[in-house]
């Protein structure tokens, strides 16, 4: 048995206040809805390694991939039969929210999904015009006046389903010829001038509006990159349930009151899920659909890649699975499967409220010992007390352990994690846990490895144990020795590194500003000691070691992180 921190894959969608991200480009300037409805800051986020996957199925999503001991936020269900007048009914009834891991749910578990509370008109504060002829830049602003237009909003809605920007600026609205009517009346009422060119089979609508192109490349190029920035997840009911049919119009399909919208962005389809969610107030579906990558249309060989389907119903019925109440969704689990695979895992942090979303759906968030928060993560009398700021993760294996016979017990178990596992405020509880394993019959053996040590040219401390279930008492184990470090950090950097990965001009001044501030930096550059600036671009060439990417608890610049020979660690932060 390994006992280590919950995680989850890297692609999976965390809703925001910037929109959708997957999980793996979160960081700590980033604020993320919780299971209180409201957003509250990410204090860390890590890649914690390959961990083995469960994969969970359900109503409201396509799938979620995650490690065993990843705990989710849902509600028991329970079937009653009472009998009445002689006829037998059945009831359901559900429990008050609680935290299970996802080896222990099962499909009589329903899953819960925050919806966003905000009402907030949005704000455009337009475009500049600059001339390469010298005159004086132009400030133009025609669009601030529609947003609480909801014809404005429906013309995005129907962009987000089959536009695209023009080259020559503006945007281009494509459509069947008999649908050109219903588009006509809401660009006349946002007072847009229009051009129609007319093809074989369809109209092609064209609005001429540098500033437009402006407004919608915020929502992504490309069919496959469309995605609804955060600011529409805030906005009132009204305006968006007109983007919300808007885009029906283009990519939907109404019989009664069931609605079926799709598209290839997965990212999009979520975010309008939580739209649904927001302004129907009303469970949905999510399915992802398998194509053939190649397809013969007219006589020519097509790509096509797989889309993604949200349905959902208007109308509520006394057999529905599924339920909003109290601000949330609950819906049902329809599989859970250990996939018996390894992936890279990734999970973040929130102050507060120590939860996030993940594909919607309420899971709690990973806390650890580092040295960046605040080292509370073993302490028994937190989890005792239910309190779920710490992961109290040892203590959770300490039950597991109690409840299985001695034939059941593990042969071997393994635990990793940082060195403060047995710092001075931690080791209490480091030896309480080393006492029970005792008493249930293992030999303990514990020791910090660095990774340079072991053939990794980065600077990565980490507390190993390994108990063995044993009655011999003279029992030994011992850790490998250190190894010759054979290659440094140069033999691993590329000579051409993407673009992203470079941190951008606004953080970087906005980094040395804080650092002069702080007294960190002199604010003249002659009266700077480069000391730690140098070590952090050099080290990996001229010391050869890299050194580890730490987590910080709090934003403030007082936090940033320092080793031994004064390289400052960001979180994030690549060399």
């Amino acid at each position: 048995m390994t006992y280590s921190f919950p995680c989850f894959t890297g692609d999976i969608l965390i809703l925001t206040k910037d929109g959708l991200k997957q999980i793996k480009d979160i960081s700590t300037d980033d604020y993320v809805l919780t299971h209180k409805n409201d957003y509250q800051k990410v204090i860390a986020s890590r890649k914690t390694g390959e961990k083995q996957i469960y994969k969970i199925n359900g109503m409201a999503i396509d799938e979620l991939r995650c490690t065993e001991n990843h705990r989710f936020y849902v509600r028991k269900m329970t079937r009653h039969y009472p009998t009445e007048n002689g006829r037998r009914k059945r009831i359901r009834t559900f429990d008050e929210p609680e935290w299970i891991e996802c080896k222990n749910l099962n499909k009589n578990y329903y899953l819960g999904i925050a919806i966003n509370q905000n009402s907030i008109i949005p704000e455009w504060e337009g475009i500049d015009f600059e001339w390469t002829d010298g005159r004086k830049t132009r400030h133009k602003n025609e669009l601030s006046k529609l947003m609480n237009n909801i014809c404005f909003w429906w013309i995005i809605g129907r962009y987000l389903g089959d536009g695209w920007t023009r080259q020559q600026g503006g945007i281009i609205i494509c459509c069947a010829k008999d649908e050109t009517i219903e588009i006509l009346p809401h660009l006349r009422n946002c007072n847009f001038n229009y051009s129609i060119s007319e093809e074989r089979t369809v109209n092609k609508i064209h609005i001429a509006l540098k500033e437009l192109q402006m407004f919608v490349e915020q929502f992504g190029k490309g069919a496959k990159n469309k995605k609804l920035p955060g600011f529409i997840f805030d906005m009132p009911c009204d305006l968006l349930q007109s983007l919300f049919e808007g885009y029906i119009s283009a990519d939907g399909y109404v019989h009664n009151s069931l609605i079926k919208v799709s598209s290839i962005s997965r990212e999009l389809i979520y975010g309008f899920a939580q739209v649904v969610a927001k302004v129907y107030k009303t469970p949905y579906r999510i399915y992802k659909n398998k194509r053939n990558p190649i397809v013969i249309i007219e006589g020519r060989k097509c790509h096509q890649q797989a889309g993604f389907e949200l349905v959902f119903k208007t109308e509520k019925k006394k057999q529905d699975k599924a339920f909003f109440e109290n601000g949330f969704i609950w819906f049902p689990i329809q599989s859970i499967e250990n996939t018996k695979q390894n992936e890279e895992v990734y999970d973040i942090e929130t102050k507060n409220a120590h939860s996030f979303t993940a594909n919607g759906v309420i899971v709690h968030n990973c806390t650890d010992l580092s040295v960046a928060g605040k080292m509370q993560g073993m302490s028994r009398q937190d989890w005792e007390q239910g309190n779920s700021t710490r992961s109290g993760l040892l203590w959770e294996v300490e039950r597991i352990l109690k409840e299985m016979t001695k034939e059941d017990l593990p042969d071997v178990l393994l635990m990793e994690n940082v060195p403060q596992v047995h710092a001075e405020q931690n080791e209490s509880d480091f030896k309480a846990w080393l006492n029970f394993l005792k008493s249930k019959g293992y030999k303990n053996f514990w020791k910090d490895l660095n990774a340079k040590d072991y053939g990794i040219p980065q600077n990565r401390d980490r507390c190993f144990c390994v108990s063995f279930l044993s009655d011999d008492d003279f029992m030994e184990f011992t850790f490998p020795e250190p190894v010759k470090l054979e290659k440094v950090m140069k033999d691993f950097l590329e000579e051409t590194v993407d673009e992203k990965y470079y941190i951008k001009n606004e953080k970087a001044d906005k980094l040395i500003k804080e650092l002069i501030e702080s007294g960190v930096l002199a604010e003249n550059r002659e009266q700077r000691n480069y000391k730690t600036v140098d070590l952090c671009v050099k080290s990996p060439r001229e010391i050869g070691i890299a050194n580890c990417i730490k987590a910080r608890y709090d934003a403030g610049i007082s936090n940033l992180q320092a080793d031994g020979s004064g390289v400052i660690d960001r979180t994030r932060q690549t060399v």
